[in-house]
C-alpha cells in the first residue's frame, strides 16, 4: 500500500539527527492524501518553522476502508490483517527508510473518523509501538451497526476501543490521550463515554468538544490544535 511522509524543515540540516514520528490515519472515505488535503502539512511547516512545536516526521499510510484492524475470518470476511500491517509492516518500514527514533516513546498515532477508532484500537492491541494517542472524531459504531469484519460478541470486543480500555486498564494508563469530537458529531456520545471511562480509571486525558460536525470543515479547522498536542506529547 502507498504512504506519504512529511519530513520536518530541519531534517536535512544534520545528517545525524533523528526525529520522533507521528502516524496520522485517514478516514473511511479517504486515502494517504486526506490529511494533506485538510492542510495538516502546511500547518506543520508553519508551526515547526517558527519553533512553536518541535520537529517530527509525519507518516500518512493508506488503509482503504478497512478500519485499520485485523478482520475476522468468516463466510463473508477473509481475515485481512490491516492492524498487523500497520503495526508490524508500516512502522518498521518508516524506521528503516527515515531517521526516526525507533522507540515507542518517540511515536504518536492519531486519526480521524475510522482512523480515530484505529488510533485507540491499534495501541491497545499492539502495545510497545506507540506512546501517544489522538482520536479525532472517532467513528465508534455499535456492534449491530459495525462492519461484519469487526465480528460480534468477544470478537467485536477485541476490536472495540471502549471494550479494550475496560479489559486492559493498566495498558491504557501507559498512554498519553487526546479525544475530540464536534458538538453535533454523530458519535460524540460514544467518544464522551471513552473520556468518561478513562477519567473513572484515573487516566488523565485531553478532551475537546469543538463546534462542528463530522466533516472536512471540522478537521481542517483543527489541524494546528492536533499538531500542537502531538508536539507537546512528543517533546
Amino acid at each position: 500500500m502507498p504512504f506519504a511522509v512529511y519530513l520536518p524543515p530541519g531534517y536535512d540540516a544534520d545528517p545525524a539527527a533523528r526525529f520522533p514520528t507521528l502516524y496520522m490515519l485517514h478516514g473511511g472515505s479517504g486515502s494517504d492524501q486526506e490529511w494533506v488535503d485538510y492542510g495538516l502539512l502546511k500547518a506543520a511547516d508553519r508551526l515547526m518553522g517558527d519553533r512553536t512545536i518541535p520537529q517530527f516526521v509525519i507518516a500518512l499510510p493508506q488503509g482503504d476502508q478497512e478500519y485499520w484492524v485485523d478482520h475476522i475470518t468468516s463466510k463473508i470476511d477473509n481475515g485481512e490483517k490491516w492492524g498487523t500491517y500497520m503495526a508490524k509492516e508500516v512502522v518498521p518500514e518508516i524506521d528503516k527508510r527515515y531517521r526516526t527514533y525507533a522507540s515507542a516513546d518517540a511515536r504518536a498515532i492519531g486519526g480521524l473518523s475510522m482512523g480515530g477508532h484505529a488510533a485507540i484500537q491499534l495501541p491497545m492491541n499492539f502495545p510497545g509501538i506507540w506512546s501517544v494517542i489522538g482520536a479525532h472524531s472517532p467513528s465508534l459504531r455499535a456492534e449491530g451497526d459495525a462492519p461484519t469484519y469487526l465480528g460480534r460478541g468477544a470478537e467485536f470486543a477485541a476490536r472495540d476501543p471502549l471494550a479494550l480500555i475496560v479489559a486492559k486498564p493498566d495498558l491504557a494508563r501507559t498512554y498519553t490521550w487526546w479525544i475530540d469530537s464536534g458538538d453535533v458529531d454523530p458519535w460524540i456520545l460514544q467518544a464522551a463515554a471513552i473520556r468518561d471511562k478513562l477519567t473513572s480509571l484515573g487516566i488523565v486525558n485531553d478532551w475537546h468538544s469543538y463546534a462542528g460536525d463530522h466533516s472536512a470543515v471540522y478537521w481542517s479547522a483543527h489541524v494546528a490544535d492536533y499538531l500542537e498536542y502531538y508536539g507537546r506529547a512528543l517533546r
